[in-house]
């Protein structure tokens, strides 16, 4: 057990778009880059804040903490070990961050973008960014 539980102390989850450079369609610009412009806004481009990932997570930051127990626990008694854990953390959470995406509430998209990509739905054009947030686990020295 104290070997587990001492693996498991320098696991982290990186959760959002930590490994996204793919190009964005029909820019010049990443998709961690449109995320960053989405999750900010850009009010000198018109563009409002929707956050997504920082919304998620503090809506989610209970629910967040009570799996982090429930994993410790799996860990502790077990049945599970720590590297399979801080992976479906990252899953959990990172399928809080699409279900933001898909569900909002986000202020509604101008007249003009509506016009443009056809569609009232904030932040899913390509699905590109919706399909592009992850989980990267990293094994870090325990403090």
């Amino acid at each position: 057990m104290v070997d587990r539980v001492q693996r498991g102390r320098g696991l982290t989850s990186r959760v959002g778009y930590p490994s996204s450079s793919d190009e964005y369609p029909h820019a010049d610009v990443t998709v961690l880059e449109v995320a960053a412009v989405h999750e900010f806004g850009a009010p000198n481009a018109n563009i409002p804040m929707r956050s997504h990932v920082r919304t998620a997570y503090d809506n989610n930051l209970e629910a967040l903490k009570e799996r982090a127990a429930d994993a410790w626990g799996h860990v502790v008694d077990g049945t599970s070990m720590p590297e399979l854990e801080i992976a479906r953390l990252g899953e959990a959470h990172a399928n809080d961050i699409k279900q933001m995406i898909q569900q909002g509430p986000f202020e509604p998209l101008s007249p003009e973008t509506i016009a443009r990509k056809g569609s009232t739905v904030p932040l899913i054009d390509t699905a590109q960014m919706l399909q592009s947030v992850t989980h990267v686990e990293d094994d870090r020295e325990p403090v």
